[in-house]
């Protein structure tokens, strides 16, 4: 129903939805909350393994990939998304990825071009590394160098070191989004 950096289900911010369809038989299924980062007051990040994997690793910015699902094509074939990708410089292995588009009909009504951030996907083996971390800043200095001025991501709202990594990188919650089911009649 709403649009953003991902759809986040029915957003807090809209008071008559949620009685609305609780009324009619859906309950909350999951819940997220929706951030965002002003690009040109960045908080500064200092972290001792940044420049460990600056050696090591290095960030590539390529086309979107063709996903295997129809239906993530047909969801996600009318925005010009980027994967930027971490990948170890010896191996070539990607061990941090995150797709990127430019949400150029949110910035208008938002009067700043905005960036949307989602599908951050970080190696099993590589987590609570620093990679996420590096990668995300990265991007934001990327976008700071280039004319945004939001980034925009949707986290799920039990995903404490999603959301403590994100506080730590300027993202302030916004809103909040819950997606219902319906329950089957009885």
């Amino acid at each position: 129903i709403y649009g953003g950096s991902e759809p986040p289900g029915i957003l807090a911010s809209d008071s008559d939805a949620e009685p609305f369809l609780i009324a009619r038989g859906y309950r909350p299924w999951s819940r997220f909350v929706t951030l965002d980062c002003t690009i040109d007051m960045l908080p500064e990040v200092v972290d001792a393994r940044f420049p460990q994997i600056r050696r090591t690793y290095e960030v590539r910015i390529l086309p979107r990939p063709v996903s295997p699902s129809i239906y993530f094509e047909a969801v996600l074939d009318p925005l010009e998304a980027l994967q930027f990708q971490l990948c170890e410089r010896s191996s070539d292995q990607v061990v941090a990825r995150i797709l990127l588009w430019e949400m150029d009909l949110f910035g208008w009504r938002w009067h700043m071009p905005t960036l949307g951030l989602f599908d951050l996907h970080v190696d099993e083996g590589k987590r609570r590394q620093g990679f996420a971390k590096f990668l995300l800043w990265d991007i934001l200095k990327y976008a700071q160098d280039q004319y945004f001025g939001l980034a925009e991501m949707q986290v799920a709202e039990d995903n404490e070191p999603m959301l403590q990594l994100a506080r730590q990188l300027g993202f302030k919650p916004v809103d909040r989004g819950t997606v219902y089911e319906r329950e089957p009649p009885k």
